[in-house]
């Protein structure tokens, strides 16, 4: 129901009743009865007014023809910015004229059409579009139009060509405060520069980028055209090459050093590595006196081709005991400075060693860092001053990573070893032995297992140190590992070296020992130094190894022995390798001075150790 407006003056019929007010509505309704909300309806606008407001609006045509004239005046701007002129300022909601003048600018005016001239201007619009013309003042030909549009092009292009050669640090002429207020304004519309300028930039920098692109391609060709710089391999794993012997040669004639004599029978695969014959020692061809080897690396060397030498730490601190002889004798010429003379010294002594006996990784170790210490000796030190703090440093080194880091060592790998054990190892340790002897003293009640094989049978002194600890022990060979590792509980094993991956470099035996412990689920403990740590990578044991002499392997140990006369046939070649090298997977833990840590934790000793020594 709607309330009846006053202009409906009809009588309303007797039998209806008028409800006046909502409230009559509901004093009439009955209790369940549900009213209606209150809705309010909006006025009804005047006729006549709204007549009025659309007779007076004015609709505004935007045809294709102004647009043309607007680009055109907006093209003219562009070239007027350019040479410092006034600009015709176009605005989104209007068109503004400003009127030129030399000096000043006028106000823009806004230019309005009535409704009548915009309807004109629609249907000559739209006449072109179909192809007619229009009688009109203002009409063109398509010919001119086409005219129009390719020197409007050629504008635009010439803009393009002035805005490139012009530069971007140049500043425009002084304005007078009139010139300079459309200016301004167009800057804030258009963030503070002009199209063209924002174009132009963009011109350059894709230039510069492209410029950018051409010197890396350039550089990427000249570095492909240059030999590429391989990482060098060490001389000693390179016996194959006739290049490197040629070379190898020449440095040794340089040091007055004689060669090693070739080994007449090798085996195929491993011919890129020196083979050590004790019949054709290098050492028995240098006479003892008045020889430019020091007799005590000479001495050494013959130890070291004879077998006398044995282990890491061994052949380490040896080392360092003949190279202290070495510079306790040594004089600086009157024309040559200590830094410089004394390593020219020792590098034939060290050739010498290496000739003798390929060295290890631990006294690559050692040797490298006194080459740095030697050039680390302050200048202005005399020679006795300098002598002295070298073999400071020396007894320092070996105190401090072989002594002191073995007596940490077994403090920390008595804690994994608990009453009731029974621990495997293989050859011969001394680093192992301190460890025992250590867990003996504090009294833990283990058993030990000591695996052993040929050539050199080195378990035989590692049984005879244990059982001098009062420790009982049990002497098995390599074979029976797989039958007794079934009542071992942990595997303590030496190393010869630790690669940067991880992998172990031991006595050749020990990766067989650690691959049948991981098939029966025995745990694998490593015990090395630190400064046996090396950043060489090396996966398998054919790149870099030892092969020693093969009569080694002729003394089988009975009373006919096959292999006697086995240079006789041609067809049979004896293979002794020193080292093997066991995978990381195969290690749970390797305990070092530092503490316990994984293969992965290699790298980090490493460059924190370099970090120490820089």
């Amino acid at each position: 129901m709607r309330k009846k407006s006053e202009s409906e003056n009809k009588p309303e019929s007797p039998e209806e009743e008028i409800i006046d007010s909502w409230e009559d509505l509901e004093s009439n309704a009955d209790d369940g009865t549900q009213l209606p909300r209150t809705i309010e309806f909006p006025a009804i606008p005047n006729v006549t007014e709204v007549a009025e407001k659309l007779e007076n609006l004015t609709i505004v045509e935007n045809p294709a023809k102004i647009k043309l004239e607007q680009l055109e005046k907006t093209l003219n701007a562009m070239n007027e910015l350019f040479v410092a002129k006034p600009l015709v300022k176009m605005s989104d909601g209007e068109n503004v004229v400003v009127e030129k003048s030399d000096k000043t600018k006028a106000e823009p005016q806004p230019v309005t059409e009535s409704a009548d001239e915009s309807k004109e201007k629609t249907k000559e619009i739209a006449s072109v579009n179909k192809g007619e013309t229009v009688p009109t003042s203002d009409s063109k030909s398509p010919e001119e139009i086409k005219a129009e549009r390719e020197a409007k092009k050629k504008a635009k292009a010439e803009a393009k060509e002035k805005a490139k050669n012009k530069d971007k640090t140049t500043e425009p002429p002084p304005k007078s405060k009139s010139e300079s207020a459309p200016q301004s304004e167009q800057n804030e519309m258009e963030g503070g520069k002009s199209k063209a300028q924002l174009k132009a930039e963009r011109r350059a920098k894709q230039e510069a980028q492209r410029a950018a692109k051409a010197d890396e391609a350039q550089k990427k060709e000249d570095s492909k055209s240059k030999p590429q710089q391989v990482k060098r391999v060490p001389d000693e794993i390179q016996a194959d090459r006739a290049s490197v012997e040629k070379k190898l040669a020449k440095r040794l004639a340089s040091q007055q050093i004689l060669p090693r004599t070739k080994a007449q029978r090798k085996v195929q695969l491993f011919s890129h590595l020196h083979q050590y014959e004790r019949e054709f020692s290098i050492s028995s061809s240098y006479p003892i006196v008045g020889s430019h080897i020091h007799p005590s690396i000479m001495t050494l060397g013959l130890q070291f081709a004879e077998g006398n030498v044995v282990g890491s730490n061994a052949r380490c601190v040896a080392l360092m005991k003949a190279l202290k002889h070495v510079i306790e004798d040594y004089t600086t010429p009157e024309s040559s400075e200590l830094d410089r003379d004394l390593n020219d010294k020792l590098k034939p002594q060290i050739t010498f060693l290496k000739e003798c006996r390929p060295n290890s990784i631990s006294m690559g170790n050692a040797i490298r860092s006194l080459k740095s210490r030697i050039n680390a000796v302050p200048t202005g030190s005399t020679e006795k001053e300098a002598k002295g703090q070298l073999i400071k440093w020396m007894d320092e080194y070996v105190y401090h990573n072989v002594v002191l880091a073995a007596e940490q060592i077994a403090i920390t790998a008595c804690e994994k070893i608990c009453d009731g054990d029974v621990i495997l190892t293989y050859g011969c340790s001394s680093l192992l032995s301190k460890v025992f002897a250590k867990a003996s003293d504090e009294g833990r009640k283990f058993r030990v297992v000591v695996a052993d094989g040929r050539p050199k049978f080195e378990g035989k002194e590692m049984v005879r140190r244990i059982v001098n600890m009062g420790v009982h022990c049990t002497y098995v060979l390599a074979s029976s590992v797989p039958y007794i590792i079934q009542e071992v509980s942990k595997v303590f094993l030496g190393a010869h070296a630790v690669m940067t991956n991880g992998c172990v470099m031991s006595r050749v035996g020990t990766s067989q020992m650690a691959l049948v412990a991981k098939s029966h689920n025995v745990p694998v403990l490593v015990c090395c130094e630190t400064y046996k740590f090396t950043e060489r990578v090396q996966t398998d044991s054919f790149v870099f190894n030892e092969l020693g002499d093969p009569d080694d392997l002729v003394d089988t140990g009975l009373n006919v022995n096959p292999l006697e006369d086995w240079r006789d046939l041609s067809s049979l070649t004896l293979l002794n390798l020193a080292y093997d090298v066991t995978p990381a997977n195969l290690v749970d833990a390797i305990i070092s001075e530092i503490s316990v840590i994984p293969g992965t934790s290699v790298p980090v000793v490493l460059r924190l150790k370099h970090d120490q020594t820089n």
